[in-house]
């Protein structure tokens, strides 16, 4: 019996060796996962940024008619222009953050 006790003492100290390396294959597979949480916060991020301008330049466009409809056409013109050319360079920003 005594040497029965030492026989077992190995497959004990194996076990969690046999367990572990399971575990450690695991491992990579979720740091990708890990990796890709900041980018998907950032695009999440800008598409919320993007679409707080998209609402700004509407606001421009809203305002330009507005200032038509009083009256102020040379400064409306200007507001316009302004507006469109916001949205021409928000789109090239949404283009180059694919």
């Amino acid at each position: 019996a005594a040497e029965a006790a030492p026989a077992a003492a190995p497959a004990v100290e194996e076990a969690p060796a046999a367990e572990a390396a399971p575990a450690a294959e695991a491992a990579p597979a979720v740091a990708p996962a890990v990796e890709e949480a900041p980018a998907r916060a950032a695009r999440v991020s800008h598409a919320a940024e993007n679409a707080r301008a998209m609402a700004s330049i509407e606001a421009l466009q809203r305002l330009s008619v507005k200032m038509m409809q009083a009256g102020n056409h040379n400064d409306a013109v200007k507001v316009s222009a302004g507006a469109t050319c916001a949205q021409a360079l928000l789109a090239r920003l949404v283009r180059y953050e694919r």
